[in-house]
């Protein structure tokens, strides 16, 4: 149903207010001045006719030249004299010939003077064909009733003058109609105008506008009203404005959180998730508010977790891993949200990204394992080989063979101790370090030197391609201890008659060393891990070798300090190509 202006409601209510009470007091004025008017008329009939009465010459009645004259008197006036005798004869009238009127016995006035109950009388008059207002008295003389004396006036007379009552009154009220009219569409359309910019700014205010303003003038209550509208619209604009400020520093603090955080209620409906938690999930892209917890994903552990925080009503801490390989690891802890009356509203998910801890932890547990292994067996051929000596009677060949064994080992665990020693040093800190500009021949020159002796053992040949004033930034030492890593690495694993070759370019602001080998070369799954400490693609050839495990541990961490990086990129039975790359300043 189609709802109605407060314009067209009001203004109805008042035309139909102004129509009745000026049209009912339009009616009752007319009605009672019409009857005033009769009244009037009636009495100043029956008073005329009882002068008329008084003037009558009772004793002439039977004269009709006497008579006829005192009717005749009545023709300048508006009152018609009629004289009747007992028998109802019309003796003399002031209008009409007595001797053509009828009989007037049963007239009803004459009727109710016979009576003697005197009336006025409305009636059609078929002398005159016209509407008359009768009066009559009886004529007596000396208490003989001698006939009737009868008055009468026209109606129309009367009619006219009511007619122009009328007409005024009607006037007076179409143009008192009018002008309330006038005056109830002015006043409505003020009030319209003034509920219309309530509703306006209200509106505003609705949908957070608060720069318009009512005025707060007019009458009194609306004056009020429009003061108290306006004192809402700035208190709730300091409401808002408060709300707003604290939602976008609840907002800002939640995305600036490095750590996910998801808010879900009581049927597992996100209400709330930060960046972070979109990235995690990989719904950067996606809008995840309002969505079930299943849209963020499917991993049961985690919506395991979620389901029995929510059954059980309590705060919960678990480790999940998020990814089917189990690589990322989050520590995610649930919190129980209620509001003000105490009502759960669902829970909070905090998540701390654990990967790091725990493949650290998982290192540091390998690292142990493989620490003890490796010193393990040279200590365990130590004291092995000691024993044999001190228990045993061993011919001086034999005595000798054992030391030499004994000494191996003994070097192996003092290389594996120093490697140790000097990674534990290059991971204590960096700020102790100084950088200085050098001549890249200086660098290579001095590493080939180190690993000649193991180099011409080999029968391996070092070659360079290096470029003309090449100029590298690093720690002179560090630098040549990995390089020197690098060589001796290619020198175990290159087949004797082999060759090594050593190449500096400038690429990307920085200096890149690059060491090329011919030997076994690392078959592609091994080598992201060849860098980390203690890994070997052939752990017996390894230890016929004498190495420690350590050495490119070693080489990845100076490049680490130095701000660059060590690659491989190798083939097996073709080779390895190891490169440094040292940023410049």
């Amino acid at each position: 149903m189609k709802q109605r202006s407060i314009f067209t409601t009001l203004f109805s209510i008042f035309l139909v207010i102004i129509l009745l009470s000026i049209g009912v007091s339009a009616i009752y004025s007319i009605t009672t001045f019409n009857n005033f008017i009769y009244k009037i008329e009636k009495d100043r009939l029956v008073e005329k006719t009882e002068i008329l009465l008084d003037l009558f010459p009772v004793e002439d009645i039977h004269n009709i030249e006497k008579v006829d004259r005192f009717t005749r008197a009545g023709i300048n006036g508006q009152t018609r004299i009629t004289v009747i005798d007992n028998s109802g004869v019309v003796l003399s009238d002031s209008i009409k010939d007595s001797e053509t009127m009828d009989n007037h016995l049963y007239r009803e006035e004459i009727q109710d003077s016979i009576t003697g109950r005197s009336v006025v009388v409305l009636r059609f008059s078929d002398t005159l064909d016209q509407m008359m207002m009768y009066y009559s008295l009886p004529i007596e003389y000396k208490s003989k009733s001698l006939g009737f004396l009868r008055t009468s006036i026209s109606v129309d007379l009367l009619e006219k003058r009511v007619q122009v009552v009328t007409i005024t009154i009607t006037i007076i009220s179409i143009v008192l109609i009018l002008l309330s009219v006038a005056i109830c569409y002015i006043m409505t359309i003020k009030f319209s105008i003034t509920i219309n910019s309530i509703k306006r700014v209200a509106g505003c205010y609705a949908v957070g506008e608060f720069n318009n303003s009512l005025s707060e003038n007019g009458p009194r209550e609306i004056a009020s009203l429009s003061k108290s509208i306006n004192n809402m619209g700035n208190f709730l604009q300091e409401r808002i404005s408060t709300v707003v400020k604290q939602k976008n520093r609840y907002k800002s603090m939640l995305e600036s959180m490095h750590e996910p955080v998801i808010r879900i209620n009581n049927n597992f409906i996100i209400d709330e998730i930060n960046r972070s938690a979109e990235l995690l999930f990989n719904k950067k892209d996606k809008y995840t508010v309002g969505n079930n917890i299943r849209f963020l994903t499917d991993n049961e552990i985690f919506l395991e977790f979620v389901t029995l925080c929510l059954n059980e009503n309590k705060s919960l801490v678990k480790i999940i891993p998020l990814s089917l390989d189990k690589k990322y690891h989050f520590q995610i802890h649930s919190s129980i949200l209620y509001d003000a009356d105490n009502n759960r509203l669902g829970i909070l998910l905090v998540m701390n990204d654990l990967t790091e801890h725990v493949r650290l932890e998982g290192m540091r547990k390998e690292f142990v394992a493989n620490v003890s292994h490796e010193i393990r067996t040279p200590a365990t051929a130590i004291q092995g080989y000691i024993e044999t000596l001190i228990h045993n009677d061993v011919s001086l060949e034999q005595r000798e063979k054992f030391l030499k064994i004994i000494y191996r080992h003994s070097n192996r665990l003092n290389s594996i101790i120093d490697d140790l020693l000097m990674l534990a040093g290059l991971e204590k800190s960096d700020s102790s370090f100084q950088f200085e500009k050098f001549p890249v021949s200086d660098l290579i020159s001095s590493a080939t030197n180190i690993v000649s002796v193991k180099a011409e053992k080999s029968l391996i040949e070092i070659v360079f391609n290096i470029g003309e004033n090449h100029q590298i930034y690093a720690h002179p030492l560090l630098a040549e201890q990995a390089l020197t890593n690098l060589l001796s690495n290619s020198i175990k694993y290159s087949p004797k008659g082999s060759t090594i070759r050593i190449s500096t370019r400038y690429i990307h602001g920085g200096l890149m060393v690059e060491v090329q080998d011919e030997g076994c070369g690392i078959p592609l799954e091994n080598q992201e891990q060849i860098f980390e400490r203690f890994y070997r693609v052939d752990r017996g050839r390894s230890r016929d070798q004498g190495g420690t495990g350590l050495g490119l541990s070693i080489v990845k961490r100076v490049m680490n300090i130095h701000g660059g990086n060590a690659t491989l990129e190798s083939k097996v039975d073709k080779g390895s190509t190891f490169r440094l790359f040292f940023p410049g300043e």
